[in-house]
């Protein structure tokens, strides 16, 4: 489909403006017969591998909805194999009486679930060679953001942060995540770690039975500081130990939460503190799962530390049983 566009209002919609309404300087440069080709032609995208990163294109939901924007990564998406396609949104915004038109960027969106949708690419190579940042730009930019927050809000600043890149693309969301990961440890202390888990709001504890107790008292005790962490991920236990032990198949055993997005914090705490009440206060952050383990995975990788049949099951990794 071809159409003559010659309305300003038209071609800023195209995306020929930068955000402070100035004309884009790629568009400004372009020779005249490819400024007319640009702003005359539509392109109906029957495939969207034709997409390329860069390209301005219109979405259109049903009959009456449309979102415009710049198409910018495909890939899985976290929960499914299938491909995806993301672009971010840019829409209009009327600001004051006078109504002064800005682009704003709305956040990135997956475009492809909807069977309904039709595709226009609306400027093919708006922005070509199109790229999102580096990953040293993101890694500083977030550190950034999270030296902004509070420990307990940095985690919400973080959700924040990751709303300006395509996130629930699979490998955009390995990515950020591994930057969370280190961003993290770089910005927080122990001492803000400890001093949140000891604030009176935290009365949440666990009580362990005497057995894992005793446990956790020979960890803080014994073992080397740096080592605590490994002791912590390495324990399984069961009330049932004796029909966990003989029994074949997979069983549900309790174990230390290493799933938590603070948890490599609150390991870093665990490794410089010399405060036992600290200590055992860590683990009413840190929290329990029950997980999965093969009996056979059981019997071949870890040690039973029991003693007697009406004990708590305990089960440590050999490798760190062999160090006690």
């Amino acid at each position: 489909m071809t159409t003559n566009y010659s309305k300003l209002e038209t071609t800023d919609q195209l995306g020929f403006f930068t955000m402070e309404l100035e004309v884009d300087p790629l568009f400004a440069s372009m020779p005249e017969e490819i400024k007319e080709k640009v702003t005359e032609e539509i392109i109906k995208c029957k495939d969207l591998n034709d997409l390329t990163p860069g390209d301005y294109i219109r979405i259109t939901y049903g009959e009456h909805f449309s979102r415009e924007g710049i198409f910018v990564v495909s890939g899985p998406r976290v929960s499914g194999g299938e491909r995806h396609y993301f672009f971010e949104e840019i829409m209009p915004r009327y600001n004051g009486k006078g109504k002064e038109k800005t682009m704003e960027k709305r956040g990135f969106v997956d475009f492809s679930d909807n069977p309904r949708i039709e595709v226009e690419i609306l400027t093919k190579g708006y922005k070509p060679n199109y790229e999102l940042d580096d990953p040293n730009t993101i890694y500083s930019k977030l550190v950034e953001k999270l030296k902004e927050a509070s420990f307990v809000d940095r985690f919400k600043a973080y959700q924040d942060f990751c709303s300006m890149y395509p996130q629930y693309e699979a490998n955009w969301s390995k990515f950020l995540s591994g930057m969370w990961d280190k961003a993290i440890l770089e910005v927080t202390t122990p001492e803000e770690v400890e001093a949140e888990i000891m604030d009176k709001k935290h009365k949440h504890g666990r009580e362990y039975n005497s057995s894992v107790k005793s446990f956790l008292e020979y960890v803080f005790h014994k073992v080397e500081p740096s080592k605590r962490p490994d002791y912590i991920n390495g324990i399984y236990w069961s009330d049932q130990w004796f029909d966990s032990a003989t029994d074949t198949g997979v069983k549900y055993l309790p174990n230390f939460n290493d799933k938590s997005v603070f948890v490599s914090s609150y390991a870093e705490l665990l490794k410089v503190t010399d405060n036992e009440k600290v200590f055992n206060k860590i683990f009413d952050n840190w929290g329990v799962t029950s997980d999965p383990i093969d009996v056979s995975v059981l019997e071949r990788d870890y040690v039973s530390l029991n003693t007697c049949l009406d004990e708590t099951g305990l089960w440590l990794k050999k490798s760190l049983a062999e160090q006690m």
